[in-house]
């Protein structure tokens, strides 16, 4: 199975989405555009669709940056007469807002309209998962890949989302997703109950067209018959991932932007899927292993990895850059997580709303916590001779414990 390194070597470029005005509009019509929950309300103030666009761009500009700083990241501009243009401030730092137009006049007419996002240029950069810039092999990582950080300062904080659930319309031979995607880029399916007929657990398939903004995706060969029942997943599933000590990168974002002005509204942690592995991590193997060889390590690893079994080895950390939190966290909701924890900081199901599930840990040193959303399981094993070990609040039967240390 090939490693894949994670380089950080691709040049930035900034982020671009244009809507485009068109229909009838009145001058009380209302255009809103809302960023991590906050709206910004803008009354067209004109019959004239170059008008209603300047009249948004003003609007847009005068916000406060210390009020409204999702905003103010992003520069809008107007494209022709038609068309409003939204760019990222900073290269490689995507964005995500939603655009609409209303009524304001009581009337229940929508003449006027604006389109679906159009994709100018999607955000790409150093701190992109999804990248192929920024992957030794030249292509973002498929399933059967191990995953390795090693020897940079710069890792991936974006393009996080590697798994998504999808629901199929057999007619047309369609998935509708949204993720962060390839076109080329080799995943595999599951679900909760019943895949669509066609599709198979523990195969590969390649992503053979995909529109992020539609979500509309195609599998190379996949021949459908019908929708299937449950909720179905689709995910790079890696063989491994392999964060050394010498790389210093994030893996994933703190809850706060970096200014610390807004909570996060972007993805926060790689979510991705690992092959099914039945053997031990307590081997000094493990399909997550951090910190391993030389360096100080990094301070912010943030891993889900959906219904996938974590085997992880911790052999250190940096100390965490977001304060109070373990450097390393994980989540799995299946049944049979193992850890193995030698120094440095790590988390289980960590956040309020996270939930997972721990069958043994091996602690030598250093930091772990067991989140609220943390269930040791019945006949767990917690072996602990080292280090400082925080359960916070997490339920557990007939569970061996050996705390001699």
């Amino acid at each position: 199975m090939p490693n894949n390194l994670f380089t950080g070597n691709a040049p930035a470029k900034a982020q671009v989405w244009d809507f485009t005005f068109s229909g009838t509009w009145e001058a009380t019509d209302l255009v809103t555009a809302t960023i991590n929950g906050k709206t910004l309300s803008v009354v067209a103030g004109s019959t004239t669709i170059a008008d209603v666009i300047d009249a948004v761009i003003t609007a847009w500009n005068a916000l406060d940056t210390a009020l409204w700083p999702e905003h103010r990241e992003i520069t809008p501009t107007r494209s022709g007469t038609t068309i409003l243009r939204l760019t990222a401030g900073t290269p490689g730092k995507p964005f995500e807002v939603t655009l609409a137009s209303t009524e304001n006049d009581g009337s229940s007419a929508d003449a006027q309209t604006i389109s679906a996002r159009t994709v100018t240029q999607r955000s790409v950069g150093p701190a992109h998962f999804d990248d192929p810039l920024n992957w030794s092999l030249g292509r973002v990582p498929d399933s059967g890949d191990t995953l390795v950080f090693d020897q940079t300062d710069r890792g991936p904080k974006y393009g996080l989302t590697q798994r998504a659930t999808f629901t199929t319309d057999h007619t047309t031979e369609e998935l509708t997703t949204f993720g962060d995607f390839r076109v080329g880029q080799v995943v595999r399916v599951f679900s909760s109950d019943t895949l669509p007929a066609g599709l198979t657990a523990a195969t590969d398939y390649t992503i053979d067209a995909y529109d992020p903004v539609t979500g509309v995706m195609t599998l190379d060969g996949v021949t459908l018959t019908d929708n299937g029942t449950g909720t179905h997943t689709i995910e790079v599933q890696a063989a491994a991932i392999v964060q050394m000590a010498g790389h210093s990168g994030p893996i994933g974002l703190p809850r706060y932007d970096a200014d610390g002005l807004y909570r996060q509204y972007r993805p926060t942690f790689l979510a991705i899927g690992l092959l099914p592995d039945a053997g031990p991590c307590f081997c000094g193997e493990g399909n997550i292993r951090v910190g391993q060889g030389p360096g100080s390590g990094s301070g912010l690893i943030r891993i889900d990895v959906g219904a996938s079994v974590v085997r992880a080895v911790i052999i250190t950390t940096g100390g965490g850059t977001e304060e109070n939190v373990p450097a390393c966290l994980l989540v799995s909701s299946a049944t049979t997580n193992e850890v193995d924890l030698y120094e440095g900081e790590a988390g289980v199901a960590f956040f309020p709303d996270q939930t997972s599930e721990l069958k043994k840990l091996r602690q030598r040193g250093g930091l772990f916590i067991g989140g609220e959303g943390l269930t040791i399981s019945a006949s767990a094993v917690l072996d602990k001779t080292g280090g400082e070990l925080q359960l916070l609040d997490c339920p557990t039967t007939t569970s061996t414990l050996r705390l001699r240390g």
